[in-house]
């Protein structure tokens, strides 16, 4: 099993402006490797236009309460553990 990060706001981040290329890297060892992937850096970026989300950054690198639900809900969904009965399954935050 192999995680990709979070994407960042590089602009408050510079130091860190490579952290693409280590998702892209991690995608190819996923592939290479014919392990379970959970691409957190594609997932966020697709559901925000190609736009990194300040609204699930604390900080403009680490998630924030919303961020944390975001990665967990894309963990169960693709290791196929989702249980719409499940309270954590069902959890928003307003």
């Amino acid at each position: 099993l192999l995680q990709t990060p979070n994407p960042l706001d590089t602009r408050l981040w510079p130091a860190r402006a490579s952290l693409g290329d280590y998702a892209r890297i991690t995608r190819e060892v996923a592939t290479e490797l014919d392990v379970v992937l959970i691409d957190h850096h594609a997932h966020w970026l697709e559901a925000h236009d190609g736009a990194v989300p300040p609204t699930l950054l604390g900080d403009g690198l680490h998630p924030n309460h919303r961020g944390h639900l975001v990665l967990a809900k894309k963990m169960i969904e693709d290791l196929r553990l989702h249980d719409p009965a499940s309270r954590v399954c069902a959890l928003e935050i307003p």
